[in-house]
């Protein structure tokens, strides 16, 4: 589990950059014009020049859309009906162009710097070797007249709808991405939490930081080490509901119950569910802790129910961990062995 405040900072940049990304441009053309897109790929690639002289000042359905994808984001935390199509609907309508043009990249970040001058922005896609894959670059000219070019790093999938950076950094390097389709936020597999492991007090001081959580921990033996897989479900703060499973270790020799973040890299996948209702559903990712955190008004982690997949590549751990699933009683459902896939409600 997240430990210290720095987490909730974290969060709470990350939603602030994630809105401001979507807002700045949704792309200065009008919707009217046929340009190559996502949602239109039959069209011509709009020409550099050509997109620049469309982009100008913003006009009513950039604002449209802007004020669409901030209804989105707002509108989650309170209403977990709204419509969450928006934001994908923004980025499939802008421009696709083949290649960037010769103007001068000056920065890989999407935000230019604002002291020299921020003018035409122009938001556009630029196919990746994936063919489901782009990444997000601009076009924008400073207030001498400059014309200059911004690639952001940023990736988009289109079958995934995930909005992460190449690096693997995370989102303006907060090691968090975001799945517009289903809105939240998870980590990226290589984080800073990893040099702190985990103990119980991390769950005793979880409330101190407005967290309500359900915890399940799985321990057993093997190959001379305490395991553990800890899982989590329910409010991050008051705006924000999500889940986790961690992967932990520790010598049989280490008395005391502080566990190490483990280098085992499992295929994992959840989905988290109020009622009958599906909140979220993170794809198979090969990690040793996988997470998704959706803003939203507190819900009690008692109306929660996550379902998760976890891959094992040892048939003897796999015999333990499910062995010591099952012992959970009741609170654990539908436990199905598919192969080296353990499938399990909770």
């Amino acid at each position: 589990m997240n430990t210290l405040v720095a987490p909730i900072v974290a969060r709470l940049i990350s939603w602030a950059v994630s809105i401001g990304l979507l807002v700045i441009p949704v792309g200065g053309v009008p919707q009217s014009v046929e340009y190559k897109s996502i949602q239109n790929p039959t069209a011509q690639v709009l020409l550099a020049e050509e997109s620049v002289r469309r982009a100008g000042t913003l006009n009513k359905e950039t604002e449209d859309a802007a004020l669409a994808i901030l209804r989105t984001f707002l509108g989650s935390i309170t209403d977990p009906d709204i419509d969450r199509s928006a934001l994908t609907r923004a980025i499939a309508t802008l421009p696709v162009r083949g290649e960037a043009d010769d103007r001068t990249a000056v920065r890989e970040k999407i935000v230019p710097p604002l002291t020299m001058g921020v003018h035409d922005y122009q938001l556009f896609l630029i196919p990746t070797k994936d063919s489901s894959v782009y990444e997000l670059a601009a076009n924008y000219a400073q207030r001498n007249g400059k014309q200059m070019q911004s690639k952001t790093g940023l990736r988009y999938n289109v079958k995934t709808g995930e909005l992460y950076a190449g690096d693997h950094r995370g989102l303006f390097g907060t090691k968090r991405n975001i799945n517009l389709n289903d809105i939240f936020f998870f980590n990226e597999v290589a984080t800073w939490q990893q040099r702190f492991g985990f103990n119980a007090l991390y769950d005793l001081a979880s409330p101190l930081l407005l967290y309500d959580l359900d915890c399940l921990r799985i321990k057993f033996p093997y190959e001379g080490k305490d395991w553990m897989f800890q899982l989590w479900k329910g409010s991050y703060t008051v705006v924000s509901n999500g889940l986790e499973i961690g992967v932990y270790e520790k010598p049989q020799s280490r008395k005391i119950g502080h566990y190490d973040c483990s280098d085992l890299m499992l295929p994992m996948e959840v989905a988290l569910y109020h009622g009958e209702k599906r909140m979220l559903s993170h794809k198979m990712e090969k990690t040793w802790w996988i997470t998704a955190f959706q803003p939203g008004l507190k819900i009690n982690p008692k109306e929660m129910t996550m379902e998760s997949k976890i891959t094992f590549d040892d048939p003897k751990m796999q015999k333990l961990f499910v062995k010591e699933l099952r012992a959970q009683g009741d609170i654990v459902s539908k436990i199905i062995e598919k192969g080296a896939t353990v499938r399990f409600a909770w």
